[in-house]
């Protein structure tokens, strides 16, 4: 009767923990998604409506810049 009871709360402790995890860790990569998403469509259209580019001239102008600098 001990060992069933034993067995019993040690896979009642197996299930929430794991699923604490679970959805903690779920929660985390959806959140992390959102966020960057915010972030990177915040950073994107300010950069770009400041200058007034789009992203391939944004690209070619960076990559342009970097290569002066570089020699």
């Amino acid at each position: 009767m001990l060992r069933e009871k034993l067995l019993q709360e040690a896979l009642n402790l197996l299930v929430y923990g794991l699923s604490t995890v679970f959805i903690f860790l779920c929660l985390l990569i959806f959140l992390t998604i959102i966020m960057s998403k915010i972030v990177l469509s915040m950073e994107v259209t300010e950069a770009f409506k400041e200058k007034g580019l789009n992203i391939k001239r944004a690209a070619k102008a960076a990559a342009a810049e970097f290569h002066k600098k570089r020699n």
